[in-house]
């Protein structure tokens, strides 16, 4: 048990060094970013640029969140809103889309597609509009309540030609106005961000290891002839995004991070979120039926193994790691074994708090939040907590789907929406 301690207590303190370590190595690139890059150089390239945004039952927000891309829209951008006739009711999502096209005048730069099949997730909807788009076209992938900047739009432009053998990927940070435990939820995704997605994508080696890097459902930009080529998306796994990082590690195509961050919307409570995380969760843990579904394809399965093994370290960190911290500080609680205890509640300490309070202070300093949490104790016991008993919760979902049956793709979770 001693040596299982000492472990514990070694990938606490070798995540928390590499937290804060990738944390600095993000702030000197946003820093940079903010500092140098001027807007508005690429505008008669717009048209060369189309946002797609696959819609399902978007009804009750559908108009607030068109706000977020109308500036882009009026600035000469095309957004294709990819609607499904797995939609029920009277009035859908594509009729209040119309309204707003025809309201405020915008037919030249904002198109409606309508998936015609009454089956399939978003992957079905997203490809739908890419067999429709032209193969040179710079496409960029959007939630419906994503919000960017003309600056992202500016960045791409500029540095397309990365785009010969790569694609960008923009990563996110939320704001939370609810109260309680979601509001800690919200910190460790933006940490997650800053800590561990961006910075990895900024570098393809770390300490002389080739890293994997998966993309994520949205914020990600490519040329529709470069997704084209690896087969599109994927329509058979519960999550497309990870798999298509897998696909493109095996291709040699980067993924390049954007330096200015995607505002999106949280979850509005813990339960929603658990939910959110069950799904993600799929991503990593099936790290190796990629591997056997694709390995006829390619000759160097080697490197396909090895991808595979570094995309499910992603599952074990995320369940594993918190499951063995919280059976030792029970179990050294129990014993009355207090120096142990003490000195594993230390490091898990270390582990949460430390790079929640850099990235937070990260985003403060450039501007993306107005107020900082870090105020008392309170809120860092929070943190602890959180991550001991909440973080896990996902996962924990996704074993009971799977021991059920149920874990498929006609089950996949839509994330609830409010006003």
């Amino acid at each position: 048990m001693l040596w299982l301690i000492i472990f514990d207590c070694f990938l606490l303190a070798i995540g928390g060094g590499l937290g804060v370590y990738r944390l600095q190595k993000s702030r000197e690139i946003i820093k940079k970013a903010s500092s140098t890059f001027n807007c508005g150089e690429s505008k008669d390239d717009y048209k060369d640029i189309a946002i797609i945004i696959p819609v399902y039952n978007e009804q009750a927000v559908i108009k607030k969140y068109f706000m977020n891309f109308l500036p882009l829209m009026r600035k000469g951008v095309e957004v294709i809103y990819v609607c499904t006739n797995k939609e029920k009711g009277k009035i859908k999502t594509y009729d209040l889309l119309e309204e707003l096209v025809n309201k405020f005048d915008i037919e030249d730069y904002c198109k409606i597609m309508l998936y015609p099949n009454s089956d399939g997730v978003m992957a079905h909807q997203i490809n739908y509009a890419l067999r429709q788009v032209e193969e040179e076209t710079i496409v960029g992938i959007y939630n419906v309540d994503s919000s960017i900047g003309i600056q992202t739009i500016d960045y791409v432009l500029k540095n397309k030609n990365k785009l010969k053998n790569g694609v960008f990927q923009q990563y996110a940070y939320s704001i939370c106005n609810s109260k309680g435990m979601i509001r800690n939820a919200v910190m460790w995704q933006n940490r997650w961000s800053l800590a561990y997605e961006l910075p990895r994508a900024a570098r393809q080696y770390e300490f002389g290891i080739k890293k994997f890097n998966y993309t994520i459902g949205h914020g990600l930009f490519f040329c529709n002839k470069t997704i084209n080529d690896i087969g599109l998306f994927s329509e058979s796994y519960i999550n497309e995004d990870n798999v298509l990082g897998y696909e493109l590690s095996n291709n040699n195509i980067r993924i390049y991070p954007i330096p200015f961050l995607e505002k999106i919307d949280f979850a509005h409570n813990i339960p929603v979120y658990v939910k959110q995380q069950s799904v993600w969760f799929n991503g990593p843990l099936y790290a190796f039926n990629y591997f056997i579904d694709k390995k006829n394809e390619r000759k160097n399965l080697l490197k396909q193994f090895i991808t595979s093994c570094q995309n499910f370290k992603n599952a074990l960190n995320w369940f594993a790691f918190e499951l063995l911290t919280v059976i030792l500080l029970v179990y050294l609680a129990l014993s009355g074994n207090v120096v142990c205890f003490t000195i594993l509640l230390a490091e898990t300490l270390f582990y949460v708090i430390c790079p929640n309070i850099i990235a937070e202070k990260i985003l403060y300093e450039n501007g993306y939040i107005n107020q900082k949490e870090h105020k008392d104790i309170r809120y860092a016991i929070r943190e602890v907590v959180f991550w001991l008993l909440i973080h896990s919760a996902g996962p924990i979902i996704t074993f009971g789907r799977i021991f059920g049956g149920k874990n498929s793709q006609k089950n996949k979770y839509k994330t609830e929406k409010v006003v």
